[in-house]
């Protein structure tokens, strides 16, 4: 359902957290940062921008958490931190799929490559 390819990246991050019970808007991945700290948007959801460490240990604890690309060769990507008690502070572990390849799971530094990116986490 999710083949490597150009609009899939946040998309099946979209369908994750709907499953999840943690829907989100369709924006542009700068949008949906602002969203997700916004008062009006996700803060009132429980979500929160925090740090790839704690990231990984609220996944770790079972609570969803996101990473979101926000450099211009990174915007259309997004991934899903996937639990992993060896997982490292600066590189957690994730599942995501780019225009090219899918990580099942794989690591932050595989899929974003040193791009920019936002980290969010429910809880």
């Amino acid at each position: 359902k999710y083949p490597p390819g150009p609009n899939t990246s946040m998309l099946f991050v979209r369908d994750v957290l709907q499953r999840l019970g943690h829907p989100l808007p369709e924006m542009p991945s700068l949008r949906l940062c602002e969203w997700l700290t916004s008062p009006q948007g996700g803060r009132p959801q429980g979500w929160k921008e925090v740090h790839p460490g704690m990231a990984q240990a609220s996944t770790n604890d079972g609570r969803p958490s996101i990473v979101v690309g926000v450099g211009p060769e990174v915007a259309d990507l997004g991934g899903i931190l996937f639990p992993d008690q060896a997982g490292s502070a600066q590189n957690p572990t994730l599942v995501m799929v780019t225009p090219s390849f899918v990580l099942d799971p794989g690591t932050f530094l595989q899929g974003f490559r040193g791009q920019p990116a936002r980290f969010f986490s429910v809880g």
